[in-house]
C-alpha cells in the first residue's frame, strides 16, 4: 500500500478481508485519506463505501462507519454487502436493535422495492417479509432468520421447532443463527436434549437446564484491572473478539476450561493484530499455540458467515 496514491478500493478490500494482516497505523492513515477523497468524488460507489466502512470498523471509528453506511443506503437503496459490513459496526455500538430495524426497512414479501419517488429517501417496504403462514424458515437468509427469531412467539416457536432442530445439525448453517435459535429455546424453557453441531464439534444440550459457565465475566474480571488502565484500546479489542467468538461457540464451551490460558492466548492474538506480538512462535508454550490455532480457526469460521 505504501507509496501507491492510486491504490484501487478493490485492493484495499482484498487486504481488509484478511483479518490477520491488520494494517499499520500509517497504512490506515494512507488508506483513509485515499478513500475519503474517492468517497467525496463518488459518494454512491458501492466498492468505495464498502472499503471505507470496513476500514473505519477496523480503526474502531464505529460512529463514522455507521453514518457513512446509512448515507449510502439512503442514497442508493438496498445492498447486501453494505448491510453485512454494517453488522459488525452495529454490534460494536451495542445497537443490534437498530440494525434489525434497518434490515426490516429493506425487506418485503416479494423483492427489494425500488424508490418510487425522489422524495422517498429510503425505499420503505409496504409489507413485512414474514407472512408467517406457510413460511419455510430454512429458505430464509441469515438476516431474515435472525429477524424472525427476534420476533417469534410461543405458538410460532412450536410450529417451527423441527426446522430449528434441523438447522442446529446443519454443518452449513450460520453459527450466529444456531446461537440465536438456542437462546429462543432457552427463553421458552424447552426441556429436551437437542443435538447441535458447530465447527467440528457435536454435543447434546438441554435449553431448560443449561447452565452458563460465565466465561466472559471471568476473563474480564481477571484481565480488566491491568489492561483497562495500561492499554484501554487493546482491552476493548480483546473483549470484543472474545465476545464475538463466544457467541459463535455458544452453547459450546472453550476447552480446556482455563480462563488464564484463554485470556493469555487472546491477548497474544490481539497484540499480533497490532503487530505487537513479542513472543516468537517457536517460544510459545504448546498449550498457548494450540489455543491460538483454535482462535484462528474460529476467525476463519466466523468470516464465512458474516451477518
Amino acid at each position: 500500500m505504501k507509496g501507491n496514491s492510486n491504490l484501487p478500493p478493490a485492493f484495499i478490500l482484498k487486504i481488509m478481508e484478511e483479518r490477520n494482516a491488520t494494517l499499520s497505523t500509517k497504512e490506515q492513515e494512507e488508506a483513509l485519506k485515499y478513500l475519503y477523497v474517492q468517497h467525496e468524488m463518488y459518494p454512491c460507489d458501492t466498492t468505495i463505501n464498502h472499503a471505507l466502512i470496513r476500514l473505519l470498523n477496523q480503526c474502531e471509528n464505529y460512529e463514522q462507519a455507521k453514518m457513512i453506511g446509512e448515507q449510502y443506503l439512503t442514497m442508493s437503496g438496498y445492498n447486501q454487502d453494505i448491510l453485512s459490513e454494517l453488522a459488525n459496526v452495529y454490534q460494536n455500538l451495542n445497537a443490534m436493535d437498530q440494525y434489525f430495524a434497518l434490515i426490516r426497512q429493506y425487506t418485503t414479501d416479494d423483492a427489494i422495492q425500488e424508490k418510487e419517488e425522489e422524495t422517498n429517501v429510503i425505499p420503505f417496504p409496504k409489507k413485512m417479509i414474514f407472512q408467517k403462514t406457510n413460511l419455510d424458515f430454512q429458505e430464509l437468509s441469515s438476516h431474515e432468520q435472525l429477524l424472525f427469531l427476534k420476533e417469534i412467539s410461543r405458538e410460532e416457536m412450536t410450529t417451527y421447532q423441527e426446522s430449528f432442530y434441523t438447522i442446529l445439525t446443519d454443518q452449513y448453517a450460520s453459527p450466529f443463527v444456531k446461537s440465536a435459535i438456542f437462546e429462543v429455546l432457552q427463553e421458552y424453557q424447552i426441556d429436551e436434549e437437542i443435538r447441535i453441531t458447530k465447527l467440528d464439534l457435536e454435543g447434546f444440550f438441554n435449553p431448560k437446564t443449561y447452565e452458563p459457565n460465565y466465561f466472559l465475566e471471568k476473563i474480564e474480571n481477571e484481565f480488566a484491572p491491568v489492561l483497562e488502565n495500561e492499554n484501554p484500546v487493546l482491552f476493548k479489542q480483546f473483549s470484543q473478539i472474545i465476545q464475538h467468538h463466544y457467541f459463535i461457540m455458544y452453547p459450546f464451551s472453550f476447552t480446556p476450561d482455563s480462563v488464564s490460558l484463554w485470556g493469555k492466548s487472546y491477548l497474544l492474538w490481539v497484540k499480533g493484530l497490532y503487530g505487537e506480538d513479542d513472543v516468537p512462535q517457536g517460544d510459545r508454550k504448546p498449550e498457548i499455540q494450540k489455543c491460538l490455532d483454535f482462535i484462528r480457526k474460529l476467525e476463519e469460521y466466523g468470516q464465512n458467515y458474516l451477518l
